[in-house]
C-alpha cells in the first residue's frame, strides 16, 4: 500500500492508439494502493530452473477520495445524468476506459505515476447518523481495473516518472498530456530505419551497416537527423 497521495488526474482514453483527452484534476486524495496480477512461472529441467519468466496481467489499483466528483462518474460510464441534473447509477452501463495519474506524497524519489488503461467499478457507499462533536470525515474509494496496453511496440500497464532520472522539462509537464513512454533500439539489435524515429535525441548510436543478415565492420555515426538510406540495414553495437 501507498500513502500520502496527492495530485490525482484522469484522462479519458479516446482511442486504442492510444490518445487521450485532457487531463482533469480530481480533488480530496487521500490514499491509494495497487496490486499486480500474474507472477512468476519457474521450468524446472535438468534438475534446476531452466528458464524464468514474468507475466503482468494488469491488477486493481484503489483510490480513496474525499469524495468522488461527478464529472469522474459521468466519464466512467458508469452513470448518466438526467434532465433534472440527477446522477443516475445505470443497471447495464457501458464502462469507459481512462488514464490515472497521482503524485505519491513523501516519496524521496519523486515519483509521478500514471496507469494507462483504467476502467473503474462502481463505488460503494456507507451513511450514518452524526455524532456530537464528531469531526471524522467520511470518505468514498473506487476499485479500478488497469490492463496492459501497446504504447510504441512495447506492451506495459504503467510508467513512474522521477525527476532525477528524466529531468525538469519531463517532469513539469507530466500532468500537461498523459505521459507515453519512448524506447529506443536495443543494442544487438537487427532494424531498417527510413526516419530518425528510433534514435533518443542527445545520444550517439555506433552501427554496422550493410544488406541484411551481413555487416561490413566499419563503424558509423548517427545522430538525430542524418538521412539514412531506405535501402539499408544496421546491427546497433553501442549507444554513447
Amino acid at each position: 500500500m501507498e500513502f500520502g497521495l496527492s495530485k490525482v488526474h484522469w484522462a479519458e482514453k479516446l482511442t486504442d492508439a492510444p490518445t487521450y483527452g485532457a487531463y482533469t484534476a480530481e480533488p480530496g486524495a487521500v490514499q491509494a494502493g495497487w496490486e499486480y496480477t500474474g507472477g512468476r512461472n519457474v521450468f524446472r529441467a535438468d534438475n534446476k530452473n531452466y528458464s524464468i519468466t514474468y507475466a503482468n496481467n494488469g491488477g486493481t489499483l484503489t483510490i480513496e477520495l474525499a469524495k468522488l466528483s461527478d464529472e469522474f462518474k459521468l466519464m466512467t460510464g458508469l452513470f448518466r445524468r438526467d434532465a433534472n441534473g440527477a446522477i443516475v447509477t445505470l443497471a447495464k452501463p457501458t464502462p469507459k476506459h481512462f488514464a490515472m495519474a497521482f503524485d505519491i506524497d513523501g516519496d524521496a524519489k519523486a515519483r509521478e505515476n500514471v496507469f494507462f488503461d483504467c476502467v473503474a467499478s462502481l463505488p460503494g457507499g456507507n451513511a450514518q447518523t452524526t455524532e456530537e462533536n464528531d469531526t471524522t470525515p467520511q470518505t468514498q474509494s473506487i476499485e479500478i481495473t488497469y490492463s496492459p496496453i501497446v504504447i510504441n511496440s512495447v506492451e506495459m500497464t504503467d510508467a513512474s516518472v522521477e525527476l532525477a532520472n528524466v529531468g525538469e522539462a519531463i517532469y513539469n509537464a507530466f500532468y500537461d498530456a498523459v505521459y507515453l513512454p519512448t524506447f529506443g533500439a536495443e543494442e544487438g539489435s537487427e532494424f531498417q530505419l527510413t526516419t530518425d524515429e528510433a534514435f533518443a535525441a542527445g545520444k550517439t548510436y555506433y552501427l554496422r551497416s550493410g544488406s541484411e543478415g551481413s555487416y561490413s565492420y566499419s563503424p558509423a555515426t548517427v545522430v538525430v537527423g542524418l538521412s539514412i538510406p531506405d535501402d539499408t540495414y544496421y546491427e546497433l553495437v553501442a549507444v554513447v
